[in-house]
């Protein structure tokens, strides 16, 4: 009798550990479907605005095409392969470069010292 309990408890464990792992790369790829479908959207229409709509609109779309691929950079890794997305990630990436081009460096801003002290005076 112990012997079937305890069987039966493996069993049940190796079931349950199997479905949860099999959701989780489900909900991974789902995730990265959507982040596919973000950036190619917003690259998309970062290529079609042109100067009818403003540099304002561009640099918006650009910061947003720059934020969804490091993004996508980080969280998927690049993609490789001769996909169609493949090539659009590329076309991405640039995009990205050239916004990321002008900003400081984050190096930069944590380099500065921050070795300083308050001192407040109260009067007595």
């Amino acid at each position: 009798m112990k012997y079937k309990f305890t069987l039966l408890l493996n069993a049940s464990t190796l079931a349950c550990g199997c479905f949860l792992f099999g959701y989780h790369l489900g909900a991974r790829h789902a995730e990265q479907k959507e982040r596919r479908a973000q950036l190619v959207d917003s690259l998309f229409f970062y290529q079609k605005a042109g100067s009818t709509t403003g540099m304002e609109m561009k640099t918006r779309l650009g910061f947003e095409v720059l934020t969804l691929t490091r993004e996508y950079e980080s969280r998927f890794g690049c993609p490789t392969g001769t996909n169609s997305f493949a090539k659009q990630f590329a076309d991405a990436k640039a995009v990205a470069d050239q916004m990321e081009r002008p900003l400081a460096p984050v190096n930069l801003l944590t380099n500065v010292s921050t070795n300083f002290s308050i001192h407040i005076k109260t009067a007595n």
